[in-house]
C-alpha cells in the first residue's frame, strides 16, 4: 500500500486499519508524542521519497527561527519548505477528536510560524486534518493590515483533508510532489490574496488622489501633468 494510501485511509476512513492503530496508542498511553507518532506513521522520509524527494532535499528536526526546531525541511530549487506538524487528535478522557488547527492562533504564528519565516521560504502548517500555507507576504501583509481588514489572512491558501484526496488541482500531490511544490506554491499565493491587496489598494490610493488635488489645486500645469502620470504608473503596476 502507498504512503498516500495510508494516509488517506488514517484521515478519511474512521474504520481503517491506520486509524484504529493510532487511536490505540493514544488513548493506552503508549503515544507520548502524539504529533512525533503521526509524523512516523505518515509523513515519515518514506512519505516523502514516494513523493519524488530525495535524501538531500528532505530534513527532519531542523533548527528554524532562533530556538525552535521544525519537523519537516523540505529543500528544492534552491527554496526552503518547513513543514510544521502538530498533533491530529486531543484525548479526552476515553475518546479522542479531531484537533481543529487555527491558521489564525496569534501564538503558533508568534512563537513559531513567523520566527520560521526568517529561515524558510515558506511555512506549511498541518495536524492531516487541516493544512495552512504561509509565507514571508502573507503574514507581513496580515501583521499591517489586520486591525482594517478582516478578510486578510496570515495565510495565503488553507485547506481541510477532505480536499487534498479528490482528483482536482488540490489533490495533494498536486502542492507537495517533488516536481510541482514550488511551482505550485509560488502560483497559489499570487492568486489568493490579490483582489483582497487590491481593493485596499485603490481604497487608499482614492485618499491620496483626493489630498494631492487639493495640494496641486494651485500648482503649475506640468507639475499636475507629471502627478498624473505617475498615479497612473501606479495602477498599471498594481493591476498587472
Amino acid at each position: 500500500m502507498s504512503k498516500l494510501t495510508e494516509l488517506e485511509n488514517f484521515l478519511l476512513n474512521e474504520n481503517s486499519n491506520e486509524r484504529k492503530i493510532y487511536e490505540d496508542n493514544l488513548l493506552s498511553g503508549k503515544s507520548r508524542r502524539p504529533e512525533e507518532e503521526f509524523i512516523t506513521r505518515h509523513l515519515g522520509r518514506d512519505f516523502w521519497k514516494e513523493l519524488g524527494y530525495d535524501d538531500s532535499e528532505l530534513g527532519f528536526q531542523e533548527k528554524a527561527g532562533d530556538k525552535g526546531f521544525v519537523e519537516i525541511a523540505l529543500t528544492v530549487d534552491g527554496k526552503k519548505i518547513a513543514v510544521e506538524c502538530k498533533k491530529p487528535f486531543d484525548k479526552m478522557k476515553d475518546q479522542i477528536m479531531v484537533r481543529h488547527l487555527k491558521g489564525e492562533d496569534p501564538d503558533e504564528i508568534k512563537d513559531q510560524i513567523k520566527p520560521y519565516l526568517a529561515n524558510f521560504d515558506y511555512v506549511i502548517f498541518t495536524n492531516g486534518f487541516f493544512w495552512y500555507f504561509y509565507s514571508k507576504t502573507s503574514c507581513y501583509m496580515w501583521e499591517t493590515i489586520k486591525d482594517n481588514k478582516k478578510e486578510i489572512k496570515p495565510y495565503f491558501h488553507f485547506l481541510k483533508a477532505e480536499q487534498i484526496f479528490k482528483n482536482d488541482a488540490n489533490y495533494i500531490e498536486n502542492f507537495l510532489s517533488r516536481q510541482n511544490i514550488t511551482q505550485e506554491l509560488y502560483a497559489i499565493e499570487q492568486k489568493s490574496p490579490r483582489h483582497v491587496i487590491t481593493d485596499v489598494f485603490f481604497e487608499d490610493l482614492r485618499t491620496w488622489i483626493d489630498v494631492i488635488d487639493e495640494s496641486l489645486k494651485n500648482s503649475p500645469v506640468d507639475t499636475k501633468a507629471r502627478t498624473t502620470s505617475l498615479i497612473n504608473k501606479m495602477i498599471f503596476v498594481r493591476t498587472m
